[in-house]
């Protein structure tokens, strides 16, 4: 199955932003796969999710190939691919914000350039706005603020991959949902109506 930009914006776009989340090696069971259920691709390297809408597959397994501005789906078998799905509904949402897209992509990619091999992470804590923190002895700190519209009471931090975080908010729409679990090693949910991208926090 070949789809095209050209013929068929959505369904590209979406597929690419699942891409970005899907596995490029062996974990002893191939992550590389792309799968669809009940009109949802979802993709997954073992740190994060990401999902979108994709209406036009029909569900199961398939193999990715993008050459330019075209997709190549290949249905596969694979019997000890997880079920991406229920792996998703065992997390329980906590608290719920939204925060202005293109403000928090911004403070993600100054975050960014602090961070090195050795000092990956940055903490986002959310109480009465979305703060976020990397420290790196070699650099030095950088922090920043970003506004959310609704204040989360107790506070909620994760640490987190800064480059999982730019590669969702990338290609989401101009307001973002941020569904947030309680416990600290629980993920993070970054959301509009048709993508989602699902990050695994990490010890900082």
């Amino acid at each position: 199955m070949e789809i095209t930009k050209k013929e068929n914006k959505d369904l590209f776009d979406a597929l690419v932003f699942c891409d970005r989340a899907r596995s490029k090696t062996k974990y002893g069971f191939s992550l590389e796969h792309i799968q669809v259920k009940q009109g949802r691709a979802i993709t997954t390297d073992g740190h994060r999710l990401h999902i979108a809408w994709a209406k036009d597959l029909t569900d199961g397994l398939y193999e990715y190939e993008k050459k330019k501005q075209t997709i190549t789906l290949t249905p596969t078998n694979d019997g000890n691919f997880p079920d991406l799905f229920k792996e998703l509904e065992r997390h329980s949402v906590f608290r719920e914000t939204s925060v202005d897209t293109k403000e928090l992509l911004h403070m993600s990619k100054m975050a960014k350039i602090m961070v090195s091999d050795a000092y990956q992470g940055t903490v986002f804590t959310f109480n009465g706005c979305c703060n976020l923190k990397t420290v790196n002895p070699d650099i030095g700190d950088m922090t920043g603020d970003v506004a959310i519209n609704k204040s989360v009471k107790p506070e909620i931090k994760k640490g987190l991959c800064i480059k999982y975080v730019i590669d969702a908010l990338r290609d989401l729409d101009k307001t973002v949902k941020i569904s947030l679990c309680k416990e600290e090693q629980e993920p993070i949910m970054f959301r509009d109506k048709t993508k989602c991208a699902v990050v695994m926090p990490m010890r900082i």
